[in-house]
């Protein structure tokens, strides 16, 4: 127990920037929390609401031009460019909502009966994307059942039936489960997020204690003292995740606050495990990079720099700051060999389903696996290199100018 108690005296005095993470994060998730809660609350009565989208025709076809007459009726249909990188931008700067994409041949394989044609890409915190998506479908679905009840009809007739259905009116109350969408939409904003904070505490404060508690004349101190090396390397490690998984609380605790109401179902609990796997994660990767850097002399300038520039990076590529569905298809590739790409995706897809169905929980396995393989094998290069070193007795001394 001395040990720990040394490792969280070492711990308490980088309190500073512990605190100054936490409290900045927590106040601008509070505000934007609040924000998103004024401006975006849902009435009682739902209301239809035309949403802007783009609509791209590569087949040109007649049933293209029914599927875009039925949206010019539901939606603003705006004028953005075909390239992905127009797409995107149109996504990402609010110009559209949605963007549908018609591909070369839908005519032909919508009539022989084929399903999911449509190309259709949304902003991650789109209620009404989603909504348009179903839509669509059922529009179509229900076109090609009258093709298929009246072959010798023509388009425009069978359109002019699907359309008498669509004129059925119906008054919809919202219940108090439509009602939390926006904050959903938030939750899975906050655990986004959380990764860039979890990454940027722990990489420094890990690092930085590991650095210190493996200073050479300690280390030469405890060679003579009745403490094994296995007893201390034990409890350094249960240190060491302990820190993580206290950070992991504190952060929990701001969303119970903030939103525990959309938290107590299994969505949240998935997510909440889902975020102490990827600190439990972080934990193994500061004591990786300890390791590489413990021949370092000025170390407290290295790890500072490696937190800020795995944190960053990891945060911008994994899709924590920038959604995934915007970021190129080359570096969303290469993304998926870092960590936080699971971690991120598997948040994002359970925000967007209002249930967890099968699909979802093999996402869920598979992320969680993924995860813990990172943290092994974070931890096991740690190990090795740090036994590399020691045996050769690299360690520095940065009492030493």
């Amino acid at each position: 127990m001395n040990i720990v108690k040394l490792y969280f005296k070492i711990v308490y005095d980088k309190k500073t920037s512990i605190l100054t993470y936490l409290v900045i994060f927590t106040v601008v998730f509070g505000l934007f929390t609040a924000y998103m809660q004024t401006n975006n609350s849902m009435p009682d009565a739902y209301e239809s609401v035309k949403t802007n989208i783009a609509f791209i025709d590569h087949d040109q076809s007649a049933e293209s031009a029914l599927l875009k007459e039925y949206l010019h009726e539901k939606t603003e249909i705006k004028q953005v460019g075909s390239s992905t990188s127009e797409i995107q931008d149109a996504l990402f700067y609010d110009e559209v909502d949605t963007v549908v994409q018609v591909p070369k041949g839908f005519g032909h394989a919508f009539r022989k009966g084929k399903e999911n044609l449509l190309d259709v890409a949304q902003r991650p915190d789109s209620a009404q994307g989603m909504m348009l998506k179903q839509q669509m479908n059922a529009y179509l679905q229900r076109v090609y059942t009258y093709q298929a009840q009246f072959p010798n009809e023509t388009l425009t007739q069978i359109k002019q039936r699907a359309d008498a259905d669509l004129k059925v009116k119906s008054k919809m109350q919202l219940t108090s489960g439509e009602r939390i969408n926006m904050k959903v939409v938030t939750r899975g904003m906050y655990f986004n997020y959380m990764s860039y904070v979890l990454l940027a505490i722990i990489l420094m404060v890990v690092g930085l204690t590991m650095h210190s508690v493996y200073r050479s004349e300690i280390l030469k101190r405890n060679s003579v003292s009745p403490t094994s090396s296995l007893h201390m390397n034990s409890f350094l490690v249960l240190s060491n995740i302990l820190f993580g998984i206290i950070i992991w609380f504190i952060m929990i605790v701001v969303i119970f606050i903030f939103n525990g109401d959309v938290m107590m179902n299994t969505s949240g609990m998935l997510l909440l495990l889902n975020s102490l796997l990827f600190a439990i994660m972080t934990v193994t990767l500061a004591f990786m990079f300890s390791a590489l850097t413990c021949t370092v002399r000025y170390v407290e300038d290295v790890m500072n720099g490696i937190s800020n520039v795995v944190s960053l990076g990891f945060s911008f590529l994994g899709g924590a700051f920038v959604p995934q569905h915007l970021i190129p298809s080359g570096i969303l590739t290469f993304a998926k060999l870092l960590p936080s790409y699971w971690y991120v995706n598997l948040n994002d897809a359970l925000t967007s389903q209002m249930q967890v169905d099968t699909g979802t929980w093999t996402k869920v396995w598979q992320t969680y696996g993924v995860l813990s393989l990172f943290a092994v094998t974070f931890f096991l290069i740690g190990l090795v290199i740090m036994r590399k070193h020691r045996s050769q007795d690299e360690f520095v001394d940065n009492n030493k100018a």
